[in-house]
């Protein structure tokens, strides 16, 4: 949706490998690789790669960047939402990485393998910002909570576990 001047730019940059300035400097692009993102087709939510998923991401191109534009593409990549799996390895990874920090600071944080599922379960998005939303929201954020009052004392552990729909952090002493 970038403006026309915009697009004229990377008409010529597409075109000629080379943009110039009003003074004369000249910025060459024959030897670089120019990746344009954006979310053309996300409202048909197709997975995989269909021929009319590709036509109608193509079709949503058009309109948006223009054919002459669109034309002058070497390839098209079109990335589906991630899967279940995906998502629990990013869940995981997460809070490994806000354990792994908690530890550093003297804080024992472990967590129970229940809850990465919980966390995806609780993400309605496809896609890995809507993971670490989730994270964030049910683990960084209440973790820090309890840390600011004082409900976690350092040295001590502590396990993050699902308890029927919730996630809370316990003492591994009541456990």
């Amino acid at each position: 949706k970038a403006c026309t001047e915009v697009k004229g730019l990377l008409l010529q940059i597409l075109d000629d490998g080379i943009l110039s300035d009003s003074r004369g400097r000249r910025g060459y692009f024959k030897s670089c690789v120019i990746i344009i993102t954006c979310n053309t087709g996300v409202r048909s939510r197709s997975i995989g790669f269909s021929s009319d998923a590709e036509v109608e991401a193509r079709g949503e191109l058009d309109s948006i960047l223009g054919a002459e534009i669109v034309s002058r593409f070497d390839e098209i990549i079109r990335f589906t939402y991630l899967d279940n799996t995906a998502k629990l390895c990013i869940a995981e990874k997460a809070v490994n990485q806000i354990s792994e920090h908690l530890a550093k600071l003297g804080f024992l944080v472990k967590t129970d393998k229940a809850v990465i599922q919980a966390l995806v379960d609780k993400c309605n998005e496809g896609e890995a910002r809507g993971v670490l939303r989730a994270v964030s929201k049910y683990i960084e954020r209440p973790i820090s909570g309890m840390i600011m009052d004082g409900e976690i004392a350092l040295g001590e552990e502590y396990i993050i576990r699902k308890c029927g729909d919730s996630i809370s952090c316990v003492s591994a002493l009541r456990a």
